[in-house]
């Protein structure tokens, strides 16, 4: 038997190895790469974005709480401008009487005290200044060349509205090149009109702003060095600007104020770590190349060594082919050599059965022999037993008789025994209750006698305090007491210093002795207040020493309530092991009273064993003789076959 088989292999493994390196680095490589360039910019990219745009907001944010600061403040002078203006006495002083002293007293030196505003101006329906103080003094000013055009602007503006509207106007102005801020109202009484009046007035604050003060103003709006500048002065870097203008449009300056930055803070914080990061990834991403290439080498060595293992394979294939062919043959071989030895196991075998039927022969007539001379004294034997048989079953039926009689008084006594304990374990359950009633009633008398002693000992700490309190109350009246004999000693003094006054002192020696009386009156009382407070202290110290002998009574209670109570449960515990003991001896006379009826039972079954006996012996005597009868007949038949 031959059998041919073929195994495919890789015939070019260096080939395969060689291709594999150009799409290694077009397919895992350039892409790996190339997501971790694009992966880093957009890293980056979006930290700048994200920084600048924070950046961006908050100098929104701080813009519009630097508008908001600036706006607040000429608003500000403008309400505070009309309490001034809208006033019947300025009305009166400044358009109808122009009382300068009265303007700078009441308005000018007020304001600059309370408020700081540097200039107070008035100018009447001509243009004309009529007032003009700078800080706490009267100055000939022209208020049109301190503020310049921009005030035109404004009085022309509020002259050409109606007189009944509210004629006021803030505006941002630069003087001595500090940013300012003036109000301009029109004056009016406190109806807001001009009587008798076609001329129209108006009063002007200025409150020119320091750098000091931009900076306070600015640290409330939580902006950092607030300043102000010129327009056209260079910006620092990280510095945020907010424009000023005049009521003309015209650029007058600029606050400038340093920026928080908050996304380039965030972003001078996180770039080392993205950078980093983003170093680690380079570095994890050469590892995994190295691995990768380290890879590939071990499979193109493992291509090769299952090029080699390929052809071993082959050869191993080939030489198994060569092994089966020699199989074959060998079977052949081996089938023709056991058909040979199966006929020579058949003639050996029926040889052996005629020796075997001569040996049977020969056996037969042996085992009769023997057979006839060993069953005669058995079967005599036999006999014997059955006739012993039946006499033993006559004795057990005696003593199955005298048993019986023994049970019956055993029963007797176990079912006296147990109506006895019955009785009995009532009356010592309704003791063993009464046991636990009395124990419990101790439990709670000596729960009480330890909470009657609780309260006693806080009763005894309260008339303590009770006793220290009389105590501060007795040397508060001794204080009284001084006090008032003090109080008569100056009374008396007083009515001898009114008696040498003569009439002028005769007032004060009626005071004189109604202090007196005062002071008798007062050291009565305290005399029967404090022999009050004796008869009370003498009551808080028997009070507290029948407290204590509560105490020590209710101590001694509560011992006797604990020996009470552990008697109790000694009692108790006796008369559980009684109760115990008299459960167990119905429990036994019970047990007695089953283990006699088992015996009874038993009895009755030695009965039917004698019974059975009786009948085994008969059996067995006719068996016997049948058994005689079938040996003689097996011998016979033994004979004849013989």
């Amino acid at each position: 038997m031959s059998c041919g088989m073929t195994l495919s292999v890789a015939a070019r493994p260096d080939a395969d190895l060689a291709s594999l390196a150009p799409i290694y680095r077009r397919d895992f490589v350039a892409p790996l790469v190339f997501v971790l360039v694009a992966l880093s910019a957009v890293t980056l990219l979006l930290l700048f974005w994200f920084s600048a745009a924070s950046d961006n907001q908050e100098i929104t944010r701080e813009r519009q709480m630097a508008e908001f600061l600036i706006d607040s403040e000429r608003d500000f002078l403008v309400r505070n401008e009309r309490g001034y203006a809208q006033w019947d006495d300025a009305f009166e002083r400044i358009v109808r009487r122009r009382d300068a002293a009265w303007v700078h007293r009441n308005i000018g030196n007020y304001v600059y005290q309370s408020n700081h505003y540097e200039y107070a101006l008035a100018i009447d329906g001509k243009d004309r200044t009529i007032y003009a103080s700078y800080k706490d003094r009267q100055e000939p000013i022209d208020a049109f060349a301190l503020i310049g055009p921009a005030l035109r602007t404004v009085i022309d503006d509020l002259r050409r509205r109606p007189a009944s509207d509210r004629n006021e106007r803030g505006m941002f102005v630069r003087i001595r090149n500090r940013l300012a801020i003036a109000s301009v109202t029109q004056i009016t009484d406190a109806d807001g009109r001009t009587p008798g009046h076609q001329d129209r007035s108006y009063l002007i604050f200025v409150n020119v702003l320091s750098p000091a003060e931009l900076q306070r103003l600015g640290g409330e709006r939580e902006l950092a060095d607030v300043e102000f500048v010129r327009s056209g002065a260079p910006v620092p870097a990280g510095h945020a600007t907010l424009p000023l203008r005049d009521v003309r449009g015209m650029q007058i300056g600029r606050l400038q104020w340093d920026a928080q930055q908050p996304g380039t803070i965030l972003r001078n914080r996180c770039l080392p770590g993205v950078l980093i990061l983003l170093a680690l990834l380079a570095l994890l991403t050469r590892r995994v190349l190295k691995r990768s290439r380290d890879t590939l080498a071990r499979t193109a060595a493992a291509l090769a060594q299952s090029a080699r293992d390929t052809r071993q394979a082959q050869d191993a294939l080939e030489e198994l082919n060569r092994a089966r062919d020699a199989a074959a043959e060998a079977e052949q071989e081996a089938r023709e050599w056991l058909e040979w030895t199966v006929a020579q196991v058949r003639a050996e075998n029926r040889a052996l059965d005629a020796k075997v039927r001569e040996a049977r022969d020969v056996a037969m007539a042996e085992a009769r022999q023997q057979l006839e001379s060993e069953l005669a004294p058995l079967l005599a034997t036999m006999r014997g037993q059955a006739a012993l048989l039946a006499g033993a079953s006559e004795q057990v039926r005696d003593q199955a008789r005298g048993l019986e009689t023994l049970a019956t008084t055993a029963s007797t006594a176990a079912a006296a025994t147990e109506r006895r304990s019955l009785d009995l374990a009532p009356q010592a359950a309704t003791f063993t209750e009464a046991s636990r009633e009395i124990e419990r009633q101790s439990l709670a008398a000596l729960s009480d006698a330890r909470r009657a002693a609780g309260d006693g000992q806080e009763i005894q700490a309260s008339v303590g305090e009770l006793a220290g309190s009389l105590d501060e109350i007795g040397g508060v009246l001794t204080l009284i007491d001084d006090l008032s004999r003090q109080t008569n000693l100056l009374a008396l003094n007083a009515q001898i210093e009114a008696a040498r006054a003569g009439e002028a002192g005769s007032g004060f020696a009626v005071v004189a002795s109604e202090v007196k009386s005062l002071a008798h009156h007062t050291a009565d009382l305290t005399a029967r207040v404090t022999t009050q407070i004796g008869a009370l202290r003498d009551r808080v110290g028997t009070a507290m020493e029948s407290i204590g002998t509560i105490g020590d009574a209710l101590t001694r209670t509560e011992q006797a309530s604990s020996v009470i109570t552990e008697a109790v449960n000694r009692q108790a515990r006796g008369i559980d092991g009684i109760r115990a003991g008299i459960d167990g001896i119905a429990a036994e006379s019970r047990t007695a009273a089953a283990s006699v009826g088992d015996t009874r039972s038993a009895i009755a079954a030695g009965h039917a064993a004698a019974d059975r006996l009786d009948g085994v012996a008969l059996d067995l005597t006719e068996t016997l003789s049948q058994l005689d009868r079938s040996v003689a007949t097996f011998l016979q038949q033994l004979r004849t076959a013989a």
